[in-house]
């Protein structure tokens, strides 16, 4: 980790696609002035946040993305954090939200992504 990268909290954000969208929406509205860019890609959502303790990133992929380990998360959240982030930035895994129904193999491989995470730093 380069010495003058600023730390950006990363938070993934699966969802149920299309049904919990709506859910988002809601998130969006109750967050919405600390929102200081957004994009959608397909159906990978990014926000990047600012507040007062620091800057987040948020990085909704739909749960039927999630099956089996061939699909990578942290790629995703890192080309739609590519569109939000100043140069000296990198990401720090903070947390994972889940919005709508999450199937037991979904949560499984989320939950296996999560260990891994707790030591990533990009």
């Amino acid at each position: 980790m380069d010495l003058a990268q600023q730390e950006v909290k990363l938070t993934y954000c699966f969802y149920e696609n299309p049904a919990a969208k709506q859910e988002i929406k809601f998130w969006e509205s109750l967050v919405e002035k600390h929102i200081v860019s957004k994009s959608f890609i397909d159906d990978h959502w990014g926000y990047r946040l600012e507040k007062e303790d620091g800057i987040e990133f948020v990085c909704c992929i739909p749960l039927d993305n999630l099956i089996g380990y061939e699909f990578k998360p942290s790629r995703t959240a890192v080309k739609v954090f590519d569109l939000h982030k100043n140069d000296n930035e990198g990401l720090k895994y903070h947390k994972t939200l889940i919005f709508g129904k999450v199937e037991t193999e979904q949560l499984k491989i989320i939950s296996k992504w999560m260990e891994i995470w707790q030591e990533w730093f990009i």
